[in-house]
């Protein structure tokens, strides 16, 4: 189901990596809100916007340069020109090219292209999470003195709200990280490169569908707690971190 629609999406998705970014120079400029935002951003959106409008010229979008506003609406595309601007404007590879389709009341499927990294996750509905073409497979994860943990959404701004949930898991994993790019968040956990995966005020639909659907397709532990001020949601492969937030406090 929407073969099509996933095919053209994944194809402009590589051909916006190649004939727009690829060769390009990185300058950059501040949004209002003091976030980066490069030429490429703005010329990534146009280029995948208009090659979906030209097939499906009624649909709708929500996405960060051009439609940040808009409505999740039946056949909405949820686009992320580059995620993790500021990696992508120093050199750093943790960037991706990211997109979901919401239709028939929730995601449809998602890509997370990683170009610097020969990364390309994609996922449909019921069918599983693919990384280059072979499916990922999902095993709990009881060894604690291997748990990373990586914090998407604001760790920088939201620091002090962010503390205890810092030193809770302080007895429960090896290392904690942020990275900067919400995208290669779930792209650690999907690989099993981190352990648990702490979301928190990610409030752009554009940072956390994709990923969030994949990790609802692999089969991870998923819980939301709204104990702190702000949208907390933690994806993780151990029951016993599972269970710490079911109950936190």
């Amino acid at each position: 189901m929407y073969e099509r629609e996933f095919d053209i999406a994944l194809d402009l998705i590589k051909s916006a990596y190649e004939n727009i970014i690829k060769d390009s120079t990185r300058e950059v400029s501040k949004k209002p809100d003091k976030s980066l935002v490069t030429k490429l951003d703005t010329m990534t959106e146009e280029y995948i916007t208009n090659g979906i409008l030209s097939e499906f010229g009624s649909d709708n979008f929500l996405s960060e340069e051009y439609h940040a506003t808009g409505k999740l609406l039946d056949r909405t595309w949820i686009i992320d020109p580059i995620d993790g601007t500021t990696n992508f404007s120093n050199n750093i590879p943790l960037w991706s090219i990211q997109l979901a389709f919401y239709a028939d009341g929730g995601v449809q499927f998602s890509i997370m292209y990683f170009p610097e990294l020969d990364q390309l996750f994609t996922a449909r509905k019921g069918s599983g999470v693919y990384l280059n073409g072979a499916r990922l497979e999902y095993t709990d994860d009881e060894s604690l003195d291997k748990h990373i943990v990586q914090y998407i959404g604001g760790f920088k701004k939201y620091i002090e709200e962010l503390t205890p949930i810092y030193k809770l898991l302080v007895d429960y994993c090896q290392s904690q990280r942020y990275d900067g790019c919400a995208s290669f968040g779930y792209n650690t956990i999907l690989c099993d490169r981190s352990n648990t995966l702490v979301s928190y005020r990610q409030d752009n639909p554009w940072d956390e569908m994709p990923g969030d659907f994949m990790c609802q397709e692999l089969g991870l532990y998923i819980v939301d707690n709204t104990s702190l001020k702000g949208k907390l949601r933690v994806y993780t492969r151990s029951k016993e971190i599972k269970e710490l937030f079911e109950n936190y406090k």
